[in-house]
């Protein structure tokens, strides 16, 4: 939140914390894949619930510090736009 915010962008997160995630982000498997940077057994089918449950539209992976995501969002046959350094995915709403 604080990144969006020193630049100014104005879009909607699927919900925002400044210290613990709230109870509705870690009861989701992917979040632990998420928070390590590392991907888990069925994290592809976890992330597409937890995309879909939270409505997420976009995606955004520094492009610096990818980890596996590229390869699980190709997986998932998402391609993305390359945005200064920003791999930025488009999801189609459900």
């Amino acid at each position: 939140m604080r990144w969006q915010a020193q630049r100014g962008l104005d879009f909607a997160l699927a919900e925002g914390y400044a210290n613990r995630l709230p109870a509705s982000f870690t009861r989701w498997p992917i979040v632990a894949s998420l928070q390590a940077n590392r991907l888990h057994p069925g994290a592809e089918g976890q992330l597409r619930d937890f995309l879909v449950a939270k409505g997420v539209t976009v995606i955004l992976v520094d492009r610096r510090r990818p980890g596996p995501w590229p390869a699980l969002l190709a997986r998932m046959r998402l391609a993305p736009i390359d945005v200064a350094g920003v791999l930025l995915y488009r999801l189609r709403r459900a």
